[in-house]
């Protein structure tokens, strides 16, 4: 079983973070992302096994997706 790897993402709020581990082959994943937009901070996690390998970018970049969503859909002040 490996760690966990992160890296910085771009194109997803101000700042953001990707951290991901995969084991058993890469058919189970663990997979984080915090971003921050001004005064919002979205978290968002992803655990999953499978009978089928994950592909770790494609998992970033939905959740990367996921968190552009959610910052978009929030009322601003």
């Amino acid at each position: 079983m490996t760690g966990f790897s992160g890296e910085k993402v771009g194109g997803c709020g101000a700042q953001a973070f990707f951290t991901k581990r995969l084991s058993y082959g890469d058919k189970r994943i663990e997979a984080q992302l915090v971003c921050s937009q001004d005064n919002l901070y979205v978290e968002v996690r992803f655990n999953a096994g499978g009978n089928e390998p994950w592909d770790a970018a494609a998992m970033r970049g939905n959740l990367v997706a996921f968190a552009n969503a959610m910052i978009a859909a929030t009322p601003k002040a």
